[in-house]
């Protein structure tokens, strides 16, 4: 059964149309792809995206992409609003290949902000966070304050022997050696 749909695999792929599908579709991906990560590359800077987002979203642009671009081609479209209509469709499907497949936000590595109505705002439980971090911190800041103070008015403790009248020098000195044996913290 699995060499049967082995078989039917690569006849549907050996097809000409679709052999032809493939390859135009990785050419444009591929094209997309190096723009995405070698060109930032090329000019000293760090790409906005992973290599797998990169894939991810312009092979997705391209398989969608392609089919169109060549439709609007067929209807009679000139090549540069043919490939302009294709990427107005493909870009948008491939950009949500990759925050679907992929974890976390991803970012368009265009470098185009969104617009300040389309910015995400901090929810409730972001803005508590925030405010929950900055009081630790303040926190943290007068514990230091009251440390340092402490230390700098630190004085070591002192004693003063008070003797009686009926002790000599040598119990003097004993009892001072138990007492510096003792710990005072």
């Amino acid at each position: 059964m699995i060499r049967q749909a082995g078989q039917a695999l690569g006849a549907f792929f050996s097809r000409p149309g679709v052999r032809n599908y493939l390859t135009n579709a990785g050419i444009e991906a591929g094209a997309q792809v190096a723009a995405e990560q070698l060109l930032p590359r090329a000019l000293g800077q760090t790409p906005q995206s992973s290599l797998a987002e990169s894939v991810i979203r312009q092979g997705t642009s391209a398989a969608i992409g392609y089919p169109i671009q060549k439709g609007l081609s067929n209807i009679g479209a000139p090549g540069p609003v043919s490939y302009i209509g294709a990427q107005l469709i493909g870009q948008p499907a491939g950009q949500f290949a990759a925050q679907s497949l992929l974890p976390g936000n991803q970012s368009y590595p265009i470098g185009m902000d969104p617009e300040p109505t389309q910015a995400g705002h901090a929810g409730y439980g972001q803005l508590m966070a925030k405010q929950q971090i900055e009081a630790m911190a303040e926190r943290e800041r007068y514990n230091n304050m009251i440390n340092l103070a402490l230390a700098r008015n630190y004085n070591p403790p002192s004693f003063i022997r008070h003797s009686s009248s009926g002790s000599t020098p040598v119990d003097a000195v004993n009892e001072m050696v138990k007492l510096s044996r003792q710990s005072y913290l």
